[in-house]
C-alpha cells in the first residue's frame, strides 16, 4: 500500500498543533465562558483549568519540530481521551467529536512521524 505524502502529515501537524494552540491559549487567559464551562458544567477545579490549557499549549509548540512530533503526538493522545471523558460525564455528547478527530490526527501523526 501506498504511504500518504509528506503534505498529509504536514496538514495534520498544522491543524492539530493551531487547534491546540487556540484551545491551550483560551484556556490560559481564562475566557469567562471557558471558566464557566469548566467549573459549572464540568464541575472541575479552576486549576485544572490552567494545567490543561499548559499541557495543550505544549503539545501545540511540540508538535512543529521533528525531534519532539511523535512525543508531543503521544501526549495529545492522552490528552484527548481525558477530553472525551470529560465531555461525555459532562453530558455534552456531541462534543466528543472534536477530541476524537485530534485524537485520530495525532494517531497518524505518530505513525507517520519518524523516529528520531
Amino acid at each position: 500500500m501506498r504511504s500518504p505524502p509528506k503534505s498529509a502529515l504536514w496538514a495534520a501537524v498544522a491543524l492539530v498543533s493551531l487547534s491546540n494552540l487556540h484551545a491551550g491559549g483560551s484556556k490560559l487567559i481564562a475566557q469567562e465562558w471557558m471558566v464557566n464551562e469548566f467549573v459549572t458544567i464540568m464541575r472541575l477545579p479552576l486549576w485544572m483549568m490552567y494545567f490543561i490549557g499548559m499541557a495543550q499549549l505544549l503539545t501545540g509548540l511540540l508538535l512543529l519540530p521533528g525531534k519532539t512530533r511523535r512525543q508531543a503526538a503521544f501526549a495529545n493522545v492522552l490528552l484527548c481521551c481525558w477530553a472525551m471523558t470529560s465531555v461525555l460525564v459532562s453530558g455534552m455528547g456531541i462534543f466528543v467529536l472534536i477530541p476524537l478527530a485530534s485524537m485520530l490526527l495525532s494517531v497518524f501523526i505518530y505513525f507517520k512521524s519518524t523516529a528520531k
